[in-house]
């Protein structure tokens, strides 16, 4: 499974860009998150190993990129 956050461009934050890959995997995956936030409101943490999660992966697919290690979904009604 293949579900990765990076930061693109780092050097100026004002022109940073967030990259997600993903297999058909890390999609499924993502999908039911987002879809349990949609049923239950709140927040969804989604961390690396690393940061004691199982969500996401570790693995950087792009050398150039930064690994973000932990992504907060946050449902506003």
């Amino acid at each position: 499974m293949t579900l990765t956050v990076e930061l693109k461009d780092y050097d100026s934050l004002d022109k940073a860009e967030v990259e997600v890959y993903m297999d058909d995997e890390g999609l499924d995956k993502l999908i039911d998150i987002l879809n349990r936030l949609k049923k239950f409101g709140g927040h969804e943490h989604l961390m690396t190993a690393e940061w004691a999660g199982a969500e996401l992966t570790s693995l950087r697919q792009n050398s150039q990129n930064i690994l973000i290690n932990h992504l907060c979904f946050i449902l506003k009604r």
